[in-house]
């Protein structure tokens, strides 16, 4: 199960960075967005996964830390370029191992819609793409 991470969106203006924090959304869980608007129980967030934009509430965005510039090294200092770190596994699923073909609802924008014969479902209203 992916980690849940606290939220720090206090202050969030259009243009921030955010991550989304869903950790039941394998597809959004993790990925960077940038805020386009703000309301008030969320914001619009625009990424690149999907269709491109997703409404987030503020409990499911964490702000991107900024980036702090680190004082320079003493000349003194050597500084070891090799490590014996091990990469991490991957501690998610793919949308496609629960069945998601990570396309987008048209009535509740919601991504979790899973193949229901030669139509797709949402699993989180209930409509079909059209079939019957």
């Amino acid at each position: 199960m992916p980690e849940v991470l606290p939220t720090n969106v206090d202050n969030l203006v259009v243009g921030d960075k955010v991550y989304f924090n869903t950790p039941d959304n394998h597809r959004l869980h993790g990925q960077e967005g940038t805020v386009v608007a703000i309301t008030d129980w969320g914001a619009h967030v625009a990424t690149g996964v999907g269709g491109g934009g997703y409404r987030a509430f503020f409990s499911e965005m964490v702000r991107k830390p900024q980036a702090v510039e680190s004082p320079p090294l003493p000349k003194s200092t050597k500084v070891s370029t090799t490590t014996n770190i091990k990469p991490a596994k991957a501690s998610h699923y793919s949308p496609s191992d629960v069945g998601y073909t990570g396309d987008m609802c048209m009535i509740c924008q919601g991504i979790r819609m899973r193949r229901n014969g030669a139509c797709l479902l949402c699993e989180d209203c209930g409509s079909t793409s059209g079939c019957s």
